[in-house]
This record gives structure tokens, sequence and C-alpha cells, in this order.
């Protein structure tokens, strides 16, 4: 990473952009919040989209459990690589595999 490079992100667009899309489509729109919302900041991400979409998608486990400590939301939480992890533990952080 080049250290010369800075990137703003404003979450405020962010949250107005995605209730556009939520209220042009009328359909449940979710979050891809894997790889820290791809360098953006999962936990600032999240936070600007609770309450606007209708849930989140994440990689892995571990970053369902990571985001939880840091931000409060019950909308569905989506894990992709459901098949690293016991029943168990997706009912511990509240998550849902996907299987693909």
């Amino acid at each position: 990473m080049n250290p010369a490079v800075r990137v703003s992100v404003d979450l405020d667009r962010v949250r107005t952009r995605a209730r556009e899309v939520v209220d042009r489509c009328g359909v449940d729109v979710l979050a891809v919040l894997k790889a820290d919302a791809y360098g953006l900041g999962a936990a600032g991400v999240a936070r600007a989209l609770v309450g606007v979409v209708q849930g989140f998608y994440f990689y892995s486990l571990d970053e369902v459990r990571a985001l939880r400590q840091v931000v409060a939301f019950d909308t569905p939480a989506l894990v992709l690589r459901g098949d690293l992890n016991d029943v168990h533990d997706f009912l511990e952080a509240r998550a849902t595999p996907i299987v693909w």
C-alpha cells in the first residue's frame, strides 16, 4: 500500500445512495461488508447503513463476530464461507450460512 494515497469515504453519501436504491427498487437490499467493506471500513459503513439495508453479507463468520463487537445490528448476517464453521457457531453469532 502506498502511504501517500489517502481515501476519504463520505458515509452520509453512502447512506443516501443506499436509501435511494431501496426506495427506487422496492426490494430488500443487502450491503456487502466482506473484506472490511472492500477497504472502506466495515464498522463505519455498517453504522451508516443500519436501518437502511435489510441485511449484511460477509465472507466469514469471524467478520460477523468482529463487527457485532463494535456495531449493534439486528438485520440478517449472511456468510459465504459457511462450510468452515459448526452450526452452533452460526447460532451463537446470529448468522446464516450461504450455500454456493
